[in-house]
């Protein structure tokens, strides 16, 4: 499909005002240890920028790679943030009500994101190294482009999956510390007004990743992929309400 230079053009403006009330929430508090969500934030913006500028010069092969490469990669800072988000909350209410020690706990789950970034990395370098092809390209020309994007599609499907896999524990780990807090009887307060921010926001990253493997998994000419409205559905808008809720449920707002 031609990308619609209107959406892509509403995406950029919304992140970059997301963006821009997260930097001030996060020099107001000085909270330098959420600015992964910020980075998630900025790439979105470049790549929904290159978005916009490609849906105006379609033959531009540098602006589709930088808007694929960074609406693939972004979240993954976003779902970074989350991590660290509950490993301060479990730190701030009890160790004891956790299934690991809370530093641990961040610490687990961004490693399984570097290494699902590493991936998807490799795939999107495959994708980007495909040479572009036309009409006086020889078969062997053709079928090398070919390979190449079935290599760096089943990469990234190889990718994503490491990443809704560790995303889906992790969402297990919140459920369980939510039902450990309020069994054993964990001192109330405002982090579970918090606790219940990173619950919506998660699930919303969640959404993504599983649209994201169910996407790769159909192949560049399945139906999700050829149809615009699922990506700005399924992808920009669920991960732009992800980050959206922290401009008012900002962490140091409820917990130190």
């Amino acid at each position: 499909y031609v990308p619609s230079f209107a959406l892509a053009l509403v995406a950029v403006i919304l992140y970059a005002l997301v963006t821009v009330l997260l930097i001030g929430r996060m020099f107001q508090f000085k909270a330098w240890w959420f600015i992964a969500l910020i980075l998630g934030g900025v790439m979105e913006s470049l790549g929904f920028g290159a978005r916009a500028r490609n849906a105006q010069d379609l033959n531009n092969v540098t602006l589709y790679k930088m808007q694929l490469a960074c609406t693939i990669l972004a979240p993954i800072f976003t779902a970074a943030a989350e991590y660290i988000l509950l490993g301060r909350i479990m730190g701030y209410v009890g160790a004891r009500f956790s299934l690991f020690r809370p530093g641990l706990v961040s610490w687990v789950f961004i490693i399984s994101d570097a290494i699902s970034f590493l991936i998807q990395v490799g795939g999107a370098a495959a994708l980007l190294a495909k040479p572009d092809t036309g009409p006086n390209s020889t078969p062997a020309q053709l079928q090398n482009a070919q390979n190449l994007l079935n290599l760096g599609d089943n990469i990234l499907l190889a990718g994503l999956a490491v990443n809704l896999g560790s995303f889906v524990i992790f969402i297990v780990q919140v459920t369980w510390f939510d039902y450990k807090t309020r069994t054993q009887g964990a001192p109330g307060g405002r982090w579970r007004t918090l606790l219940w921010a990173l619950y919506v926001s998660s699930v919303l990253v969640l959404i993504r990743q599983v649209y994201r493997v169910i996407e790769f998994s159909q192949g560049w000419f399945g139906f999700l992929p050829t149809h615009e409205g699922y990506f700005f559905g399924l992808d920009s808008l669920v991960i732009l309400l992800a980050s959206a809720v922290y401009i008012w449920y900002w962490p140091n707002r409820y917990i130190p």
